[in-house]
C-alpha cells in the first residue's frame, strides 16, 4: 500500500459500550517500565461505540484516527445481541485519511469500505464531529449507494474516546501470544498470534492458514504499524499469498489487528487476548 497504515485491531463492550470510556489498566500486568502519558490532539485517538442502523440491534464499531491522519474503522454484524466486541464480531472495515478541522469537524478522504458480510467493496464518504479526548460522531455514506448492501447508507455512528490511547507503548508491551479469532473473506476461525520483543509476528488459524509479519512503534499511542505476509493455503481464502499492511492496537491484554492488501480488496482482522 502506498499510504501509511497502522492500525484496525487495536474495534460499553470490548468494543462498544461494554467497555467504552476510560481504562487505566493498559499494561495487563506487564513488568515493563512505566510509559509516558501523552494527551491526544484534535480527533486523534481510539474510539469505541456503535453504528445506529434502522435494524433493532446496532452494530458495534471501533475507529482509530492516528497522528498522521490514518483512519481505520471496523464494525460488527447487526444480528447478534450477545456480541460485545466489534473486532471479535467483525464483518467490515473502512479505511482512509482523516483531516480534522479547527471547528471540531473532520472529513475522511479516499475512504474504502470492505464488507466481509456480503463480499462488497466500494468507496464511501465519512465525516462528522469530535470533542478532543471525549466523543466522536460521524456518518458513513456509500458513494454511490449499493443496492442490497448489508450496511445502510447513510449510517450514523457515535463513539467514546479510549484513554488507553494516552499511553505510549513499546514493543515490549506488545510482546506475547494472543489467542482469539481471525476473520477474512473465508470466514472467522480460531487463531493464535505470537509477537516477540523485536516486533516479529507469526500466527496461524485452525484451518492451517499461516501468516508472518512485523510490528513497529508509532510516535504516540497504544497503536503499532503492521505488515503481514499471508501464506498460500486454501484456508486463507482470497487473502492467500497476499502482502498486507495495517495496524494493531493493545489495551490491557487485548490486541486488535486490522490490515488490507495493496489493492484494498482483501481484509484481515484479528482479535485476541494474552
Amino acid at each position: 500500500m502506498t499510504r501509511n497504515v497502522l492500525t484496525l485491531s487495536g474495534l460499553c463492550a470490548a468494543l462498544l459500550l461494554a467497555g467504552c470510556g476510560s481504562d487505566s489498566s493498559i499494561l495487563g500486568g506487564s513488568s515493563t517500565p512505566p510509559i509516558t502519558v501523552t494527551p491526544a490532539e484534535g480527533a486523534e485517538g481510539v474510539w469505541r461505540g456503535n453504528i445506529n442502523t434502522p435494524v433493532a440491534n446496532a452494530r458495534l464499531m471501533e475507529a482509530m484516527i492516528l497522528g498522521d491522519g490514518d483512519f481505520w474503522m471496523v464494525y460488527s454484524n447487526s444480528n447478534d445481541p450477545t456480541q460485545t466486541d466489534a473486532l471479535l464480531a467483525a464483518t467490515g472495515i473502512v479505511s482512509g485519511t482523516a483531516t480534522p478541522n479547527d471547528n471540531g469537524t473532520y472529513t475522511v478522504t479516499s475512504a474504502r469500505h470492505i464488507s466481509l458480510e456480503d463480499s462488497r467493496r466500494n468507496s464511501v464518504g465519512v465525516s462528522g464531529t469530535f470533542s478532543t479526548g471525549s466523543t466522536l460522531t460521524g456518518t458513513i455514506t456509500q458513494s454511490p449507494a449499493v443496492p442490497g448492501s448489508s450496511l445502510p447508507s447513510p449510517a450514523d455512528f457515535t463513539a467514546l474516546y479510549r484513554t488507553a490511547y494516552n499511553n505510549n507503548l513499546t514493543l515490549a508491551h506488545l510482546a506475547g501470544t494472543y489467542n482469539g479469532s481471525m476473520t477474512t473473506n473465508a470466514g472467522k476461525n480460531s487463531s493464535s498470534i505470537t509477537i516477540d520483543g523485536a516486533g516479529a509476528i507469526t500466527g496461524s488459524d485452525n484451518t492451517g492458514c499461516t501468516f508472518t509479519g512485523t510490528a513497529t512503534t508509532r510516535e504516540r499511542g497504544n497503536v503499532f504499524d503492521v505488515t503481514l505476509a499471508v501464506g498460500n493455503h486454501t484456508g486463507c481464502g482470497a487473502a492467500a499469498n497476499k502482502s498486507m499492511a495495517g495496524v494493531i492496537s493493545l489495551e490491557t491484554n487485548r490486541a486488535g489487528l486490522l490490515a488490507l492488501d495493496g489493492e484494498q480488496k482483501q481484509a484481515f482482522i484479528f482479535s485476541g487476548v494474552k
